[in-house]
């Protein structure tokens, strides 16, 4: 049986002798192993390395569910000047902290950084309407990018998804509050069965009574 003491050195030994990368992919794929009852052939030789070098022996699934489940995930280090050159992958893919002024930087600098986390909210909205899943990601955006830039963010979904305003809009409402007025006026009725024509309006529900 591992105590708490044998997990954390396990969980040293693996970040120091692996990297972080090998860290946390022990960390993320922890119910799939024990979805599939078994070790595969890496994590093996991984454990069994971990024995040699600190006599501490994980011999079952449930042992390593048990050091590596909740385990805190590590982060790297990484340079502004790194950032910069992929801020899309640093945002969304690696383990790394990302100062909030480096974000506002490279918004500023790569439209296609701009494009792909925007999309991330058009696309939702086209989807399912609704941007409460993304709430707090969009938050964090208001609290960070200049107010031009989040009514840059609130138009390009419109443009996607004009239709689908009076759904995501109340997001937008419940994170900037009064300063909704500096927003675009939502479209009417009208103006959307203009856009689409009366026959898909119709289709989509617009000027419908609700049932």
């Amino acid at each position: 049986m591992i105590d708490e003491s044998q997990k954390v050195a396990v969980l040293q030994f693996v970040l120091d002798r692996y990297g972080v990368d090998k860290y946390n992919r022990l960390i993320s794929i922890v119910d799939e192993t024990v979805g599939r009852g078994e070790f595969r052939f890496w994590q093996e030789q991984l454990l069994s390395k971990l024995h040699e070098e600190t006599e501490i022996a994980i011999n079952s699934v449930d042992e390593y569910a048990k050091v590596f489940r909740d385990a805190p995930y590590a982060t790297k280090d990484v340079t502004l000047e790194e950032f910069l050159a992929e801020p899309s992958r640093y945002y969304y893919t690696e383990p790394v902290v990302i100062p909030d002024e480096w974000v506002a930087k490279a918004w500023e600098q790569s439209g296609s950084f701009r494009e792909n986390v925007t999309y991330e909210f058009s696309r939702e909205a086209r989807k399912n309407g609704d941007l409460s899943c993304l709430e707090e990601s969009l938050r964090q955006l208001a609290s960070i990018l200049p107010m031009n830039r989040n009514i840059d963010i609130y138009r390009s979904i419109r443009d996607m998804s004009p239709h689908r305003e009076s759904e995501f809009r109340p997001t937008f409402d419940r994170i900037f509050g009064d300063q909704m007025t500096e927003f675009p006026v939502p479209f009417t009725d009208q103006q959307l069965v203009e856009m689409f024509g009366h026959e898909m309006a119709r289709e989509m529900g617009i000027g419908q009574p609700p049932q």
